[in-house]
């Protein structure tokens, strides 16, 4: 005899198939309601405080940011004011945004248990081909994200106690999330060049890729990431800017002093990256993209002269894909896989870095403009 449960009107022969689809089903229905009721306090915190809309062109595509209130306003767009654009009826993806704080309405109860996430906060039972839902229980910020609404929502307890470097790179997830659909790859990269080609350059942290943008840039290259950027699919590959923000090390700092009069977070804790945003002091040096010309990675050497050497593209895409998919939450083969397409259709090569840093923008021109 065989056991049955019926599910919206069918029967369900049990087997281990039935279990993953029941088990899905009821993600998925976990995910939505959850979604519904973050919705509502959105809404509710809409009524209570004034509204404010941003848009945004970003990889040809528009972004509305919608607030409740001013509070997070200047916070979490400072990063991305370069892509500003004017406002539109349509729009490809909307995030609402409030604060608990500052807009009187309670934090919402969390269905699930206390430790009931993944390294990046990704909640277990509230993640589904649909849903994405990530929280961070020490900042108390909520990330979800709708594809089928193509709607995010952002929630932020308090702004007060909301760390620099969350303004620096806003929305990193929820970016992930929406672009992965649209064949373009939120990528931990550098990228510099000029509008008819530039490189993206990789590496872990420390390796060098603020040094080496700011190097260019102060050698007349444009600029398009310090940190992240969008990378497109075949069959023409562009780099896209993301955030005009940069995060200088003490060290990186000593060799730019230039730059210390423009940074944002001069009582930063000790030993805290320094935070500027270059479209608020050289914005024409800022460009939103490029198509890809190569792909270096990135070794600091003790020695004088900086030199490149070509490299075999898994080298490139180890580099490139490890830093990236650390740093993202709920990415799965289809990140790996976007960027081995990229590196194997670029010339990849290894740049060492010596300590002359007029050497490597040299070097790196000479790739652009090939």
């Amino acid at each position: 005899m065989t056991n049955s449960l019926t599910l919206v009107g069918h029967e369900i022969v049990q087997s281990r198939d039935n279990v993953n689809f029941l088990s899905g089903f009821m993600t998925l229905e976990k995910s939505l309601n959850f979604f519904d009721l973050a919705h509502q306090h959105f809404s509710a915190s809409l009524t209570r405080t004034r509204q404010v809309k941003k848009y945004y062109h970003l990889a040809g595509f528009t972004v509305c940011l919608h607030f409740a209130g001013e509070v997070l306003v200047d916070f979490l767009t400072s990063a991305l004011c370069h892509l500003e654009t004017e406002p539109t009826m349509s729009c490809d993806l909307t995030i609402g945004i409030w604060d608990s704080a500052s807009t009187d309405v309670p934090p919402m109860e969390f269905p699930w248990a206390n430790g009931a996430f993944t390294m990046h906060g990704s909640v277990v039972g509230y993640n589904c081909e649909r849903i994405h839902t990530v929280f961070d229980p020490r900042l108390h910020i909520l990330q979800l994200f709708d594809h089928e609404r193509s709607v995010a929502l952002y929630w932020v307890k308090d702004r007060g106690k909301c760390p620099w470097w969350v303004g620096a790179s806003p929305f990193q997830f929820i970016l992930h999330w929406w672009m992965k659909t649209r064949k373009h790859q939120l990528t931990h990269a550098g990228a510099v060049g000029y509008s008819n080609g530039g490189v993206l350059f990789a590496g872990k942290s420390g390796a060098g890729k603020s040094t080496t943008a700011l190097s260019c840039m102060k050698a007349g290259m444009k600029y398009v990431s310090e940190d992240y950027c969008l990378l497109s699919d075949l069959p023409q590959i562009r780099a896209y800017s993301v955030y005009n923000s940069a995060k200088i090390t003490e060290k990186t700092l000593s060799l730019f002093p230039e730059l210390g009069k423009h940074i944002e977070n001069p009582e930063r804790p000790k030993g805290d990256k320094a935070c500027v945003f270059h479209y608020k002091f050289q914005p024409q040096n800022i460009l939103f993209s490029f198509p890809l010309k190569g792909l270096l990675t990135l070794k600091i050497f003790d020695s004088k002269d900086s030199w490149i050497e070509p490299i075999d593209p898994k080298e490139a895409v180890a580099s490139l894909a490890g830093t990236t998919l650390w740093q993202l939450a709920n990415t799965g083969p289809s990140v790996f896989h976007h960027l081995k397409r990229v590196a194997e259709a670029v010339p990849c090569y290894r740049l060492h870095l010596g300590r002359d840093l007029t050497q490597p923008p040299k070097l790196i021109e000479k790739l652009c403009l090939s």
